[in-house]
């Protein structure tokens, strides 16, 4: 017994070491899919972001046409379907994953096509045979007309009834269901859900959807999540409503995606498209795998995944062959909606604070975060109709991990990012103007005239230098109290010299003059007089200071040589 113990224990520690590597939460997963994970990435070496990512994709689908959820601010119960981005270069395996643990899917969508092929064929035999009736019954109804004295038995009117009525008895033609939509176009994608209300958007290279779809077309996707009812005009003319329920799960290379969201973002953020996904970008292993020929592990974990999967498709096939699902409605216990209520506020705080540019998608996280604790307690078995605390506090781990992934990716559309840009513009542009004068210091409100147009706002040129003046780079001076504020570069060590306890800078091509910082020692070098030149500011000493030592910049740090 003890050995079993140790063993679990091993597992556990091992677990905790990959997760904390690669900070995905696995172990906020419950047993059967944090163990399918782990042991998929042990086995590959393929990033866990993705492993973790399909996996999710997978038990929303298999539970969101058998569980909705009831929040105490929504007296319509929430669809417990979720959306998901997944970031990765080709090579990693996207392909590999998505075909191992969506199988199961793909073995139900065979099943139903068999059925559809056998309901197919009694189809045309019934319409044949239909046919031949309505062809008797219309030379009964034409006889009725040209003959009508000579009818016995049943009247013109009762013949026209059964006419009629036969053409009312049409056998219908069956329609083949569509569970799992790949790189699919948008009016597939509506048709198809038109026959089936419920399914997946997956695929492994969003290829079609981040070329193809367009911003102003995301009404059913909106609708696919948020389980509102979406009009739809078919290819015939007729019109039709559709009350879908949709897992999306796009995988697609980092450049495709961010191409996308730089170009289209503002639009789909607005209509609440992007606000629903779940992101994460994987960090590649790509030339840090070994080769291994045992998969018996993940074998066995997926084995267990799948017979899960199976059996909750099994308990909708009904539901789906029939296009009407009736659905168990889950609560959150009080310790649960609690956990939540906490997770909300914690969420509140950040919009206002340092995520205020994913605001959007945080105002979902909590949300997703119960959706997804749905999910866990559907995908258990739980008889009941509660959702547990621990599930809850898991599924908000979690969510806090994938907001944290949302961060990064929509940075560039921060406040923050856009300082960064306006700092290295003026601090190029700054480099080119020193560089020209050789280095000599420049009044500050001569900046201000000459600075790009959209920097001539006094204030907004002030935050710029400060963020410059808090690296290094620049350095604040005046010749006396209240005068005229300079910008002074702060060059190389190898441009100043010392003569006894005077250091100047060496004059050269490059180099005119400088007032100069020696950052280590914190002496502060002057301009070395040179009697009869134009430029007064070599032979005027400067005797006030600014520093990194005074003055604190916006941002911790901006890499100026990032471009």
């Amino acid at each position: 017994m003890n050995d079993i113990y140790e063993t679990i224990n091993k597992i556990a520690n091992a677990n905790k070491k990959r997760e904390n590597q690669s900070g995905y939460p696995v172990d906020k997963f419950p047993p059967v899919m944090s163990e399918l994970i782990d042991t998929l990435h042990d086995d590959s070496q393929i990033p866990m972001e993705i492993i973790g990512n399909a996996v999710l994709a997978a038990a929303s689908m298999a539970c969101q046409s058998l569980v909705d959820l009831e929040l105490s601010h929504n007296t319509t119960p929430e669809l417990c379907s979720l959306y998901l981005l997944t970031l990765a270069e080709s090579g990693e395996g996207k392909t590999t994953i998505n075909k191992q643990v969506m199988a199961p899917f793909y073995e139900f969508m065979d099943e139903l096509y068999a059925d559809y092929e056998h309901r197919l064929s009694k189809y045309k035999g019934e319409v044949e045979l239909w046919r031949i009736k309505k062809k008797v019954l219309e030379r009964e109804v034409s006889s009725a007309y040209k003959h009508p004295d000579e009818e016995e038995g049943e009247s013109v009117e009762e013949k026209e009834k059964k006419v009629r009525l036969h053409i009312d008895n049409e056998p219908q033609k069956p329609k083949r269901l569509t569970l799992i939509y790949e790189d699919t176009t948008l009016k597939a994608l509506t048709d198809g859900m038109d026959v089936c209300s419920h399914g997946g958007l997956i695929s492994d290279e969003a290829i079609i959807f981040f070329k193809g779809y367009t911003n102003d077309k995301f009404g059913i996707l909106n609708k696919g999540w948020e389980g509102g009812v979406y009009a739809h005009k078919r290819a015939d003319g007729t019109d039709t409503l559709i009350k879908p329920c949709l897992t999306v799960s796009l995988m697609t290379q980092p450049r495709v995606a961010k191409d996308y969201l730089r170009k289209g973002e503002g639009i789909a953020k607005d209509v609440g498209f992007l606000a629903r996904f779940l992101f994460s970008e994987a960090k590649s292993t790509i030339g840090n795998r070994t080769d291994n020929t045992d998969f018996s592990r993940s074998r066995k974990c997926l084995n267990i995944f799948h017979d899960r999967i199976r059996a909750l498709l099994s308990q909708q096939k009904e539901y789906i062959t029939s296009n009407k699902f009736s659905k168990k409605t889950l609560t959150l216990s009080a310790k649960a909606l609690a956990v939540k209520k906490q997770f909300g506020n914690e969420i509140n705080d950040k919009i206002g604070l340092e995520s205020s540019h994913i605001k959007e998608i945080l105002s979902k996280s909590g949300t997703n975060a119960a959706r997804i604790a749905a999910i866990f307690h559907c995908f258990n078995d739980n008889s009941n109709n509660e959702i547990s605390p621990e599930h809850m506090t898991d599924a908000c781990d979690i969510m806090r991990w994938y907001n944290e992934q949302a961060k990064k990716l929509f940075y560039f559309t921060s406040e923050d990012y856009q300082f960064e840009m306006d700092v290295k513009e003026i601090y190029f542009w700054l480099e080119k103007r020193f560089m020209h004068n050789k280095f000599i210091p420049i009044e500050f409100n001569t900046l201000r005239q000459y600075a790009p147009n959209k920097f001539r706002s006094t204030g907004r040129l002030k935050v710029i230098f400060d963020q410059l003046v808090a690296q290094n780079l620049v350095v604040y001076a005046q010749t006396r109290p209240g005068g005229c504020v300079y910008i002074l570069p702060v060059l190389s060590r190898n441009i100043i010299s010392q003569s006894g306890n005077f250091y100047y800078t060496n004059p050269s091509d490059s180099v005119a003059a400088q007032q100069a910082v020696l950052l280590s020692s914190g002496v502060f070098v002057p301009a070395q007089p040179q009697p009869g030149t134009e430029n007064t500011l070599l032979n005027k000493p400067f005797f006030q200071f600014k520093t990194s030592r005074d003055i604190h910049g916006r941002l911790r740090n901006v890499n100026i040589n990032s471009r």
